[in-house]
């Protein structure tokens, strides 16, 4: 069963995973999209190497959507929250998205999307 996708919106209406895809070219959009569409139809089946579980306790929880091509490499942060426990509808909040210019996930990415998963998580 898939999962139903829903971009993280900020207290003032901002959605950044939105923002950030509509400022990319084309193709990159394109690719991007076809992603989070795969993520939306595989859900907990959609394995490495397009979603990996992110490295550390401090980071439990978070995931990333990894979309490659050759005008580079992206990631989408999210994570997952039951929707209905008696269907066990799930969905996936996409929180923050990058294009990644090193070989290592830098701290602050990774820092801004479990911001914005506690801040998601307060507001319920």
């Amino acid at each position: 069963m898939g999962y139903e996708i829903e971009f993280y919106r900020t207290e003032n209406g901002r959605k950044p995973v939105e923002d950030f895809i509509q400022s990319l070219q084309e193709k990159q959009v394109a690719k991007i999209l076809r992603d989070i569409t795969l993520l939306q139809d595989k859900g907990s089946d959609l394995h490495y190497p397009y979603v990996d579980y992110i490295k550390g306790d401090k980071y439990n929880g978070l995931m990333e959507l990894r979309t490659k091509q050759a005008g580079g490499i992206f990631r989408t942060f999210y994570f997952v929250v039951v929707k209905d426990r008696e269907t066990k509808t799930e969905k996936a909040v996409l929180l923050h998205a990058i294009q990644k210019k090193t070989n290592k996930t830098p701290k602050r990415e990774l820092d801004t999307a479990l911001s914005r998963m506690k801040d998601y998580k307060s507001r319920g």
